[in-house]
């Protein structure tokens, strides 16, 4: 009988000692799989930081191209008020809130393209309208039609320019 006991005592410890190493071996493949997953979720979690920047960024660049219009017709209306005879303050109030559109569109990475006359013609942020004779050098601009924009580093609108032939 104790050589019966002591078989079922050893082949119960040899089917423990198997279940034990069947154990660790699963233990090992979910520990592989969590890590795997834990990669997983940090690799997708970059590209949704990504994707929310690039969000960001289109939703600012739509809101200053619907912006832009307003901002150029105030420019234009503080040139044509400074060639009539109205009171100086109407006019600084125009210039003021036109610097404060100015500044809030710098804060946010919007600048302006400003060519001057003589200035050489750039076709990467200049749109030539008209090519005008004048005693500048041929591609020299000769006369500015409209000022242009540019988000960081992409062009929102070309100035408009006429080019020196």
């Amino acid at each position: 009988m104790r050589k019966v006991e002591r078989l079922l005592s050893h082949s119960a410890k040899v089917l423990e000692l198997k279940t034990i190493s069947e154990l660790k071996g699963e233990n090992l493949k979910l520990k592989l799989s969590l890590y795997n997953i834990l990669n997983d979720y940090e690799a997708l979690k970059k590209v949704m930081e990504v994707k929310a920047k690039q969000r960001e960024e289109s939703i600012k660049e739509s809101f200053v191209k619907e912006l832009l219009p307003l901002l150029e017709d105030i420019d234009r209306l503080l040139n044509h008020l400074s060639s009539l005879d109205l009171p100086e303050n109407l006019k600084e109030s125009v210039g003021v809130i036109y610097r404060k559109m100015e500044h809030t569109l710098r804060n946010l990475r919007i600048e302006k393209i400003s060519p001057s006359v003589g200035e050489d013609f750039d076709p990467e942020k200049h749109e030539a309208l008209t090519a005008v004779s004048s005693e500048l050098p041929k591609g020299k601009i000769a006369v500015v039609f409209e000022v242009g924009w540019k988000f960081g580093d992409k062009l929102i609108k070309p100035a408009r320019v006429g080019v020196s032939i």
